[in-house]
């Protein structure tokens, strides 16, 4: 028993600390991102949309696990696993130290198909993609009720989003919402919602702090004119 516990006591002292990066940080650190390709079943069933997928880089800067979060089919979540295990980052370490850490974080694919033929697009190029315009002007954030609610999905360009977790957001949602978790927004928001649009924040199943910090982080990326409904 005595060994056992000396056993354990060294593997937790030599366990690599972990941190977390944002995609823009995971992107930026890539020494070869792999692009997965478009599955060609795929892309005769006419299947597309995002894939998101959680990977942890070991300290050598090669990836060590790979869990899909959200993808179209099983073929493209396969497709999306095999080029990540085969991409590489940069060693991450602290600052001060230079001890070596272990990364995690998340990265989006978009896979559309334009005249035939399939793409899968990263975050900015997906921008780039839809060729998002400026904000329009539009009223401020301000809350609203059932009927409000009601006349203001009649309109057009107007995106009802959920920021639930994708658990939450699988057991009970509002007909016609995009979910986003919250910690995805940085990434996706301005990939998947046009600048022009007006944003309705459900925030029936989640904390009333938690949709205004989404509506502060949305005005700081251009949104203009969103609501928030509980």
């Amino acid at each position: 028993m005595f060994m056992w516990l000396m056993v354990a006591a060294l593997t937790a002292q030599t366990a690599p600390r972990r941190a977390t990066l944002d995609e823009f940080g995971l992107r930026r650190g890539a020494v070869k991102m792999v692009s997965p390709d478009f599955p060609a079943a795929s892309l005769r069933a006419g299947v597309h949309g995002v894939a998101v997928a959680q990977i942890r880089i070991g300290v050598t800067g090669h990836v060590d696990a790979v869990t899909i979060l959200q993808a179209p089919d099983e073929r493209i979540r396969a497709a999306v696993t095999d080029a990540l295990v085969q991409s590489a980052f940069g060693p991450t370490t602290l600052a001060d130290t230079k001890e070596p850490l272990e990364i995690t974080g998340k990265l989006t694919f978009y896979f559309v198909i334009v005249q035939g033929a399939g793409r899968v697009l990263s975050p900015e190029e997906m921008r780039t993609f839809l060729k998002f315009g400026k904000p329009a002007p539009g009223p401020p954030v301000q809350d609203i009720g059932e009927p409000a609610l009601a006349a203001a999905l009649k309109k057009p360009r107007t995106v009802l989003l959920d920021l639930s977790d994708r658990e939450d957001f699988a057991r009970s949602h509002r007909p016609g919402a995009l979910n986003i978790p919250y910690n995805e927004l940085a990434s996706r928001a301005r990939a998947e919602i046009s600048l022009g649009s007006s944003v309705i924040l459900d925030c029936t199943s989640t904390s009333l702090v938690l949709c205004r910090a989404a509506g502060r982080e949305l005005q700081s990326y251009g949104f203009t004119g969103f609501f928030l409904s509980r």
